[in-house]
């Protein structure tokens, strides 16, 4: 429509549904228009994500207690582990120095 056209229309229609909708997409800024689609790409991820949380439960992880142990040990029980650790090296040694004990004595015999 050329200016004068345009110009009697709106003064003679002013309400109009075309030119409602003509004026009411003028209106609708850059910017709003971004932060709309933005805030519909989110929306979606959201759902998204919520779907496949619902879809796959994942098992719950359940912790191993057994090899926790409290940090305060009372020196009772601490002691005892360190008793316990003793002798098993002790007895380690020993084992080591009867092997030797008798591989020295087989090397002196000439039977290895």
């Amino acid at each position: 429509m050329n200016r004068i056209a345009k110009f009697f229309h709106e003064l003679f229609t002013p309400h109009c549904i075309e030119c409602r909708d003509v004026a009411q997409d003028e209106r609708v800024c850059l910017s709003c228009e971004t932060l709309r689609q933005q805030l519909e790409i989110v929306n979606y991820e959201k759902r998204e994500l919520l779907n496949k949380l619902i879809r796959e439960p994942e098992a719950p992880i359940q912790p191993d207690f057994s090899q926790m142990k409290p940090r305060m040990i009372p020196w009772n029980v601490r002691r005892q582990e360190l008793e316990a650790e003793d002798r098993k090296r002790a007895q380690l040694i020993r084992e080591k120095e009867k092997e030797l004990g008798i591989n020295e004595l087989e090397k002196e015999i000439g039977v290895s």
